[in-house]
């Protein structure tokens, strides 16, 4: 009889073959996407049936509390984040919205997606990724996605010479 075959190592996110949609980073002009072209993972099919989009999350920091948004999208949008590449059997979602509830639901329209105060852990494993799909398996198209991250804070005064 033939030896058994070893099962296929698991998708990573950074294996040639797996496409990210990008890396986010603070305070930057809104990543452009759309999820009816382009970069997508179907396989990784976290709810809606739409096509997913995966962005990297190691460029922001840590410790901080930070607003992960698709304000402006055209879509509406769902974001997930995980500690690590979605399509890992072990990954976790830690965090999601579908709707934004507060205050900015009228400047960004009631169907963008907004997590407030998500803080990326000092010093564990800088994998967390974050998903944008649409809310349905209809909701394809464009939508935006920004970091919003505080100000750091200034620098102290050079203490003066005596």
């Amino acid at each position: 009889p033939s030896p058994p075959t070893a099962p296929p190592p698991p998708r990573t996110c950074d294996a040639p073959n797996y496409n990210m949609a990008g890396v986010l980073r603070c305070n930057e002009e809104p990543l452009q996407g759309d999820n009816s072209i382009g970069v997508f993972n179907d396989e990784v099919n976290v709810g809606s049936g739409s096509r997913d989009h995966i962005y990297a999350l190691y460029a922001l920091p840590e410790g901080i509390p930070l607003t992960l948004t698709t304000c402006g999208s055209i879509i509406d949008t769902r974001i997930y984040v995980y500690d690590r590449c979605p399509s890992d059997p072990l990954a976790r979602m830690i965090l999601q919205n579908d709707d934004v509830t507060s205050g900015l639901a009228q400047q960004c329209g009631q169907y963008a997606s907004q997590l407030d105060d998500v803080v990326i852990p000092f010093g564990g494993k800088r994998d967390y990724h974050l998903v944008v799909e649409g809310y349905d398996a209809q909701a394809e198209g464009g939508y935006k996605l920004q970091a919003l991250c505080p100000p750091s804070p200034p620098n102290p005064p050079s203490p003066s010479p005596s």
